[in-house]
């Protein structure tokens, strides 16, 4: 498959409005591929364009501040 079809992501037939069906080898994994099969059914990737870059620097005491 494609980059923009992976063999670890199908959609399927739900009685709601879609449904799909990911694998992952992980948990952490799964979810962040069930997150770009979501994108990827609500988006039309081929309009999506890339911006250019930009730079952002972040600081702070610990990862609460």
């Amino acid at each position: 498959m494609d980059s923009l079809h992976p063999d670890w992501f199908r959609e399927i037939d739900h009685t709601g409005d879609i449904g799909i069906q990911v694998t992952a080898p992980t948990l952490p994994h799964l979810f962040e591929r069930a997150a770009l099969g979501t994108f990827h059914v609500l988006t039309d990737l081929d309009a999506v364009q890339t911006p250019d870059a930009t730079s952002i620097a972040v600081d702070g005491r610990d990862r609460e501040a």
